[in-house]
């Protein structure tokens, strides 16, 4: 990407956060003339703790007696930047509170503010950087499409929309999982990515949640913040619409703690931050792939508490009140989207909001949290958050049993593979606790069979879904002032393959031209020649203009 990653916009000035140590001192330099010792101090702090990494999570792998006193040698040797908060650290490095604001203001990334994050993680994150961001070619997307047929040849299979409903304990030992259509899919060995709260407390069964008071100590376990985010579709490129490819954090005061306090405590107050990326702008293939249109993506905190009281409604169908409240919100983040790129003004052809029920009901998150656990010492103080659980053939990966974000999760898989070869983990135990991740990887393939595991049963390949169909509408039902159901009925009795969340494209002749938009299905086809869709009118969008105004029941 561009050489400036990150740019921190606060009331009085804009800092840029620019790829390379010595680039990055720089730009700070510009602002903090006098502050050139902090600066390298802070530096020192981030490279210290990243590189305490591999330690703190290493040493808990080994047996119990052995793990308390690695555990301690590391934490004494290393600083134990997993027990400082980012806000400590700060502060012994510099007495500048817009200087430590401004070094903070990565928090985002992983959701806590400075009192109450745990320095090892803002560390992680701001080591990251440094040298640069990337972004996949062809979005984040690719990154599935790339790991899946590495996932399929080693006997694995990729399945969506295929929930688990509850993991099947006998006798004390997890044995398989039971689908939500009440399939039983039994194995040797289950591993949950869905995360600590979600593993124990909704797919184990209580009295096996309840075993070593393990329920308790993931219900003391905060959760990580919830959020809005809008997602905007616009008419025009980059350049037409002058979109850089820096990410923007937008803050209100150098007090982010003290900012973020009081918003929770006056809603109606200004957001305390607000993240803008512009994904179009970072990936060199879209262009190709969508000539002469552009996305820009806003984040902003937003906790549980507003929106609970809709929990128990369906998706789509939280009612009047509920997409007031959204249209609000969207409208106080287009006002930023304007503000701060205003070539956008008038262009943005489609919007989306999702909340912490969004969360909740893609992803599995019973309060919606962005990034699982919270990221604070007390979180990493807890020894027992490894991929081993009492339950024997339970194991975790995932997120939660190391921090947020995409190496993550990738490590995570290797440290519960890891777990998985038992006795032969002593072999990789100095590559890992080392930080040679190529000696790991080296290790562990020659430990792993080299025959692929043979799967308990072979899944039919799905049939191809029609591409495209013709469809008369059958119904309206007015939601809101700019919004309305619209129920379509077609010839094809397979229409019941389609689930809620998948895409349908709808095409129009309007004014003359051909235009297509994409809509997500609001429910299950109740009748196997009905499908409904919810459309929500844009300012400056002709097709939500047009869905809404002019199309009427019986027209194709």
């Amino acid at each position: 990407m561009d050489p400036v990653y990150d740019r921190m916009v606060f009331p009085d000035a804009t800092y840029d956060f620019h790829s390379g140590v010595r680039n990055f001192r720089i730009g700070l330099l510009q602002h903090f003339p006098d502050a050139g010792a902090d600066i390298d101090d802070y530096l020192a702090h981030v490279r210290r703790a990243s590189g305490t990494v591999a330690g703190h999570f290493g040493q808990r792998l080994l047996p119990g007696m052995l793990q308390g006193a690695a555990g301690a040698a590391v934490r004494r040797l290393s600083g134990d930047y997993f027990g400082r908060t980012t806000h400590e650290v700060l502060s012994s490095c510099t007495r500048n509170p817009k200087l430590a604001a401004v070094l903070a203001g990565q928090w985002g990334d992983y959701g806590a503010p400075p009192k109450q994050s745990s320095f090892a993680m803002h560390a992680l994150v701001a080591q990251h950087y440094l040298d640069g961001a990337n972004f996949p070619v062809g979005g984040a997307s690719r990154i599935a499409a790339e790991i899946i047929p590495t996932i399929e040849a080693s006997g694995g299979a990729v399945l969506v929309g295929a929930e688990v409903d509850q993991i099947l304990v006998q006798r004390g030992r997890a044995v398989g999982v039971r689908m939500l259509n009440g399939d039983d899919i039994l194995c040797p060995q289950v591993i949950s990515a869905a995360g600590v709260h979600t593993t124990w407390s909704r797919l184990l069964p209580p009295e096996a949640a309840a075993q070593n008071d393990m329920l308790e100590k993931v219900q003391a376990l905060p959760r990580s913040v919830g959020h809005l985010g809008l997602y905007v579709g616009l008419k025009g490129t980059r350049q037409q619409l002058g979109l850089e490819q820096a990410n923007l954090w937008v803050y209100r005061d150098y007090d982010h703690d003290a900012s973020i306090a009081r918003f929770l405590a006056k809603p109606s107050r200004d957001f305390p931050l607000m993240y803008l990326s512009f994904p179009s702008a970072k990936d060199p293939a879209w262009d190709s792939h969508y000539p002469g249109r552009s996305t820009i993506d806003v984040i902003a905190p937003a906790p549980w508490s507003w929106f609970s009281h809709w929990q128990d409604q369906p998706w789509k169908k939280r009612g009047a009140d509920y997409e007031d409240f959204k249209a609000q919100l969207s409208e106080r983040l287009l006002d930023e989207i304007y503000r701060r790129a205003p070539g956008a003004r008038g262009q943005v052809d489609h919007f989306e909001l999702s909340t912490p029920l969004s969360t909740a009901h893609f992803s599995n998150y019973a309060a919606g949290e962005l990034y699982g656990l919270e990221h604070s010492p007390y979180r990493f103080a807890q020894r027992w958050l490894t991929p081993k659980t009492p339950i024997k053939g339970l194991h975790l990966t995932g997120q939660d049993i190391l921090f947020c974000g995409v190496g993550s999760a990738l490590m995570s898989g290797v440290l519960t593979a890891a777990t998985l070869l038992g006795p032969k983990l002593l072999r990789v135990v100095p590559d890992l606790l080392a930080g040679r991740s190529a000696g790991l990887a080296s290790a562990l393939k020659r430990l792993v069979p080299k025959t692929p595991t043979t799967p308990t049963r072979h899944l039919p390949v799905p049939e191809a879904q029609p591409l495209w169909f013709e469809a008369r509408c059958v119904e309206i039902e007015t939601l809101t002032d700019d919004c309305k159901a619209f129920r379509f009925r077609c010839d094809r009795a397979d229409m019941r393959r389609y689930r809620p969340g998948q895409f349908v494209t709808i095409e129009a002749e309007i004014g003359g031209q051909r235009l297509c938009r994409s809509y997500t299905l609001s429910s299950s086809p109740t009748r196997p020649d009905t499908f409904e869709v919810t459309v929500k009118r844009v300012a400056a969008g002709p097709f939500s203009n047009w869905i809404c105004d002019q199309l009427q029941v019986g027209d194709d």
